[in-house]
C-alpha cells in the first residue's frame, strides 16, 4: 500500500464527486481535498471481511475482486465504481474482502466525512441504500459471463495451501503412473475384457469427483482411451480423435449454432435485455401473486439462456416482491427453475447443446428426435408446475418457507440472516433496455428458425436454428444501430464477445464427442449389447427409470450436467437400440437427469449467480433447493417407470 499525493484522478476527480453527492462545484472541491489517494499492489487486500468499516473507497484505476467468507470471488469492480459505503452507513463490520487484481488506485473517504455529507443531505442515504438493495448494475453482466462460460466445466483458480499443493503434485504423479501402467499392460483391442473397457470410465469419474474440473478430466480421459485403442500411442490417438470429431458436418453445424447463440445473447445483454422488463413490471404489477407471475413470465420469455433469464427476472421483480413483503426465499426457489424452463425450448442455449449432442449420436435426424424428447423431460415439466403452484400460492411450504413467512410476519427482514453480503451495488451507467429491443429479436429467431426449417423439409415441421440465428443477427444490426443503441463497431464487438463466451461450452461438446467416439474404439457398445439384456431380463420397462437414476447420480458426482450429457446420451442411444425401448423416452430421461442432478448437487455454490441475483443467503438457498428438487426427482423416477411400462 502506498499513500500518494492527492491529485485529480482520471476517473475519480472533483467532477465525479460533484455528480456522486449532487453538490456544488465548490463543495465538491472541498470534499475531494479530504480524499486519500492510495495505490495497492497485485493481490494486496484493500479491506478485509470482519474488520471495522471506517471508510468507503472509489476506484480510479485497476480491477478489484470481491471475495466472500468462503474464499470465492463473488464480484468484480473497476474504474468509476466504489465499495465500502454499506458498512459505514449500517455501522457494521465488513461483509466481504476486496483484493487488488494488478495495480489498483483508489480514493479513500473516511466514514466521518461520508456520514457528515449524509447528515447535510439525508436523501443520499436512500440513494445509496437503493443502489445496495434493489439494483442490478453492470456487475450482473460479469456474473452472467462467468456463469455462462463455466456451467460446471471449470472451477475458479484460487490460492492453495502447502498441503493442497502437495496433494496436487501427488495426484498428477498418480495420473502419470496410470498412463504408463495402461500403456504397457493394455492388451490389443479385440482382447479387451470388461475390466479394461471400464478403465477410462472409472478414471473419468474418479478424476472429476476429486477435482470438479470436467474440461481437464475430459482431455485426460480422451487421451487415455485413445492410447488404449492405439497401442499406448497417446499423442497420435488424441490428435486423430480431435481431428475426426471436429471435421464431421454435424459437429461443425452444432458449433456454428452455439457460437451464434452466444452472439445473440451478448447483444441482448448489451442492449439492456436484463433490465428491459423492470419499469413495465413496476408500473403494471399490483399484487403479490402478480409479482411472482411476472418473474415466471420473464423466465419463460427470455428463454434463450438460463443465466440471462434468471438475472433479468431477479433484477426486474425482486424489488417488487420486496414491496409486497414476500420473503426472498420465494424468488430464490423460483430461480432454481431457470434451466428447467430453457431445457424444454429448442431455440435456447440448452436446446442447442442437447440437440447437438443427440445429432452427434444418432445422425442428422437428431434435431427432430430432440423435439420428441421434450415431452419426456419430466423434471423440467414438474419444475414448471411447481412455479405455477408458487404463483397461485398453493405450493406446500417446507420448514424453510414457514420460517421465512413467520420472520416477515413478525416484522423481520425480507431476507435470512447473512444475505447482505451477497447484495450487488448499482452502477449509474446501467442501460435500461426497451421491451421491443428484446421481444423483436426473440420473435424473429423463432419465426425464422421454424420457417427456414419447414421450407428445407418441404412442408414438414422442422427447425433450422443456424439460418434463424443469422437472420436474427441481421435484424438486430438494423434495429440496434438504427435506434443508435450501439454503433456498428460496438455491435460487432458484442458478437465477438458472445462467441468468445461460447468457447468453453463448445470445447466441452467437442471433447465429450471425442470421448464417446473413443469409447466405441474399445468396444464399449459391444459390451452393452451383450451384457445389459442379461442383467435386465424381462424388466425392460424399467430402463428409462434406471437411466434417469444413474445419470442423475452421475451429474451429482461430476458436478456438471453438460459433462454428463456427452457420456449419457450416446449410452442411452445404444441401450434403447439393443433393448428395443422408445428412444425419445430414454433420451428424455437423460435430459431430465441432468436438470434434476444439477439441482441436487449438495456442494453447488450459488454465491456467484442465484444468491447474488436474488440477494439470499446461500445455505438457505441450498437447503430449500435440495428439499423441493428431491421431491421432483422422486416423482420423476416414478413417472419414468410408468412411461416405460406404457411405452
Amino acid at each position: 500500500m502506498l499513500i500518494c499525493k492527492n491529485i485529480q484522478g482520471k476517473n475519480i476527480n472533483s467532477e465525479y464527486i460533484r455528480e456522486f453527492f449532487r453538490t456544488t462545484p465548490e463543495e465538491a472541491e472541498k470534499l475531494f481535498s479530504k480524499l486519500q489517494r492510495i495505490e495497492f499492489a497485485n493481490a494486496e487486500s484493500i479491506v478485509k471481511a470482519g474488520e471495522e468499516a471506517d471508510a468507503m473507497y472509489f476506484i480510479d484505476d485497476g480491477k478489484v475482486d470481491v471475495i466472500n467468507d468462503e474464499g470465492n470471488m463473488v464480484n468484480e469492480m473497476g474504474a468509476g465504481q466504489y465499495f465500502g459505503e454499506y458498512g459505514v452507513i449500517a455501522e457494521e463490520a465488513r461483509l466481504t474482502s476486496c483484493v487488488a487484481r494488478g495495480k489498483v488506485v483508489v480514493y479513500k473517504m473516511n466514514g466521518e466525512d461520508l456520514l457528515g455529507e449524509i447528515s447535510k443531505k439525508p436523501t443520499i442515504v436512500g440513494y445509496l441504500l437503493k443502489q445496495v438493495y434493489s439494483q442490478l448494475s453492470v456487475k450482473y453482466s460479469k456474473l452472467l459471463e462467468m456463469a455462462r462460460a463455466k456451467r460446471g466445466i471449470v472451477q475458479p483458480e484460487r490460492k492453495r495451501t502447502k498441503s493442497e499443493s502437495m496433494t496436487l503434485t501427488i495426484t498428477y504423479a498418480a495420473i502419470v503412473l496410470c498412463f504408463i501402467f495402461v500403456g504397457v499392460l493394455t492388451p490389443p483391442v479385440e482382447e479387451l475384457g470388461p475390466f479394461w473397457i471400464f478403465v477410462p470410465v472409472v478414471f473419468f469419474l474418479a478424476h472429476n469427483i476429486l477435482t470438479r474440473r470436467t474440461l481437464e478430466t475430459l482431455i485426460l480421459s480422451v487421451a487415455l482411451t485413445c492410447g488404449m485403442a492405439n497401442g499406448g500411442n497417446y499423442l497420435l490417438g488424441f490428435t486423430d480423435a480431435i481431428v475426426k470429431g471436429i471435421t464431421t458436418p454435424d459437429t461443425a453445424g452444432t458449433i456454428l449454432i452455439m457460437s451464434l447463440m452466444g452472439a445473440v445473447t451478448a447483444l441482448l445483454d448489451a442492449a439492456g435485455g436484463i433490465s428491459a422488463f423492470k419499469r413495465p413490471a413496476e408500473k403494471r404489477v399490483k399484487t403479490a401473486s402478480g409479482a411472482l407471475w411476472a418473474m415466471f413470465g420473464i423466465l419463460a420469455l427470455i428463454f434463450i439462456d438460463d443465466c440471462l433469464n434468471l438475472l433479468a427476472a431477479a433484477f426486474c421483480v425482486v424489488g417488487i416482491t420486496d414491496r409486497f413483503r414476500i420473503p426472498r426465499e420465494v424468488p430464490a426457489l423460483l430461480g432454481t427453475t431457470a434451466s428447467a424452463v430453457c431445457s424444454v425450448i429448442p431455440l435456447s442455449v440448452w436446446g442447442a447443446y442437447l440437440s447437438g449432442t443427440i445429432i452427434l449420436s444418432v445422425g442428422e435426424k437428431g434435431g427432430n428426435v430432440f423435439l420428441h424428447t421434450i415431452k419426456y423431460n419430466f423434471p423440467s415439466w414438474l419444475a414448471i408446475l411447481m412455479v405455477v403452484l408458487i404463483c397461485l400460492r398453493l405450493l406446500p411450504k417446507t420448514d424453510i418457507q414457514k420460517q421465512a413467512v413467520k420472520r416477515v410476519e413478525e416484522g423481520g427482514e425480507l431476507w435470512p440472516k447473512g444475505s447482505e453480503k451477497y447484495f450487488l451495488a448499482h452502477d449509474d451507467h446501467e442501460i435500461y433496455g426497451s421491451v421491443h429491443d428484446l421481444a423483436i429479436p426473440i420473435a424473429v429467431m423463432v419465426i425464422a428458425s421454424v420457417a427456414s426449417g419447414t421450407v428445407r423439409e418441404h412442408g414438414s415441421f422442422a427447425l433450422d436454428a443456424s439460418t434463424g440465428l443469422v437472420i436474427t443477427l441481421v435484424v438486430m444490426f438494423g434495429l440496434y444501430c438504427g435506434e443508435k443503441l450501439m454503433t456498428p463497431e460496438k455491435f460487432f464487438d458484442c458478437v465477438v464477445s458472445g462467441i468468445q463466451s461460447s468457447i468453453l461450452p463448445i470445447l466441452l461438446l467437442l471433447l465429450t464427442v471425442c470421448f464417446s467416439n473413443s469409447l466405441q474404439l474399445i468396444n464399449i457398445s459391444k459390451f452393452f449389447e451383450e451384457e445389459i439384456p442379461k442383467i435386465t431380463g424381462s424388466a425392460v420397462w424399467l430402463l428409462p427409470a434406471v437411466i434417469f437414476l444413474v445419470f442423475a447420480g452421475l451429474t451429482m458426482l461430476i458436478g456438471s450436467s453438460w459433462g454428463m450429457y456427452g457420456i449419457g446420451i450416446p449410452i442411452a442411444v445404444q441401450l434403447a437400440a439393443v433393448m428395443s425401448v422408445n428412444l425419445p423416452l430414454c433420451l428424455g430421461a437423460v435430459c431430465g437427469a441432468g436438470i434434476c442432478g444439477d439441482n441436487l448437487i449438495p456442494y453447488l455454490s450459488e454465491g456467484s449467480l442465484l444468491t447474488s441475483a436474488v440477494g439470499c443467503e446461500p445455505h438457505v438457498v441450498r437447503r430449500q433447493r435440495l428439499q423441493y428438487w428431491g421431491i421432483i426427482g422422486a416423482v420423476s423416477l416414478i413417472f419414468y417407470a410408468i412411461a416405460g411400462l406404457l411405452a
